[in-house]
């Protein structure tokens, strides 16, 4: 798992893979992660406050932009809960 393990080096997030699965066979990707420590949520927190919504869209981008050139398949991620949110 490059991606993950570039996320940490970098300092933007530490990234706990509960679940991975890819199929190229069947075209098939599923990743269940938790992000720890995100450097954009706490940004957001100090700058913004709580939020109504995920606020790690550029960490976001950057694994689905990373994932689906590494897969060659369009893999795009979902924040379904966020540090920022509370």
């Amino acid at each position: 798992m490059a991606g993950p393990q570039m996320h940490a080096i970098r300092g933007m997030v530490q990234v706990q893979a509960n679940q991975l699965n890819l199929s190229h066979n069947k075209k098939q990707f599923y990743a269940d992660l938790n992000w720890l420590n995100s450097f954009e949520a706490d940004v957001h927190l100090e700058h913004f406050g709580l939020s109504d919504e995920p606020s790690c869209w550029m960490l976001l981008g950057y694994a689905c932009g990373y994932s689906s050139f590494a897969t060659g398949m369009t893999i795009i991620y979902q924040e379904i809960e966020c540090k920022a949110c509370g």
